[in-house]
This record gives C-alpha cells, structure tokens and sequence, in this order.
C-alpha cells in the first residue's frame, strides 16, 4: 500500500468521525462557538435582568413581542463591536436582530447582572409616547 492510499483512507476515516460526531452531538454543536465575543456578550444579556423604559416595551409591543420572546429571539442578533463602548465599568453594546418582517435595532448598558435597554429603533412605526 502507498502513501497516496493511506492518505485517502485516513482521509476517509477522518471525514466519516466528523460526520458521526456531528451527528450524535448535533444538540451540543453551540458548543463550539459559544466563547466567540458576541456568543458571550449575548449570553451575559440573556442571563442579564432587565430593565426596559415604558417606550420601549411599546415598540416590542407593536412587533408583538415581550422580554422573554425578545431574550430567545437574541440568539440570532448580531453585535456591532464599531459602534459599542466595551472599556469602562459599564459597557454599552448595539445588537441587530432581524425580526420579520423588520431589523431592530437595539443598545443595552450591561452592569454587573442588570442590562438596561438604551435605544430600541425599527422601521416599523408604532404610535408609542416619547
């Protein structure tokens, strides 16, 4: 046997656990990319209390949403590390979730185990008092 077939076959071997382990571990694959930088920092937010202004939970009202739906809808928000402040005591970070049909556009200032929501803007207009 050549180094070319024991290449393959190694080859092979490795792609077949890869496939298997992907299958087994499927509801653990998160695992993987939980210690990415936004994964964390959405982690912290979900974990996080929150305290939300009357205006703000107007406008998740109009997009037929509560804290707890918006807390398991983060999972699939992106953090903008360029317009968020991470130096200081208090860190401010901007999110963007799509929500269909609508992006909202969300900041939050975490402290310690509270997370205060700052801004929350969408396209959708909703008649809610400033």
């Amino acid at each position: 046997m050549n180094f070319k077939q024991r290449l393959v076959r190694y080859l092979m071997g490795i792609m077949i656990g890869i496939i298997l382990s992907g299958f087994f571990f499927k509801d653990r694959l998160s695992l993987f990319t939980s210690w990415l930088p936004g994964n964390r920092i959405i982690d912290r937010l979900q974990q996080s209390s929150w305290l939300i202004s009357g205006h703000d939970a107007c406008v998740l009202s109009c997009h037929k949403l509560d804290v707890e739906k918006l807390k398991t809808a983060l999972r699939e928000a992106k953090v903008d590390f360029s317009n968020s402040q991470t130096h200081g005591p208090i860190k401010e970070y901007e999110l963007s979730l799509f929500h269909a049909p609508n992006i909202l556009d969300m900041r939050f200032s975490v402290n310690d185990s509270m997370a205060s929501m700052i801004k929350l803007e969408s396209a959708l207009s909703c008649d809610c008092p400033e």
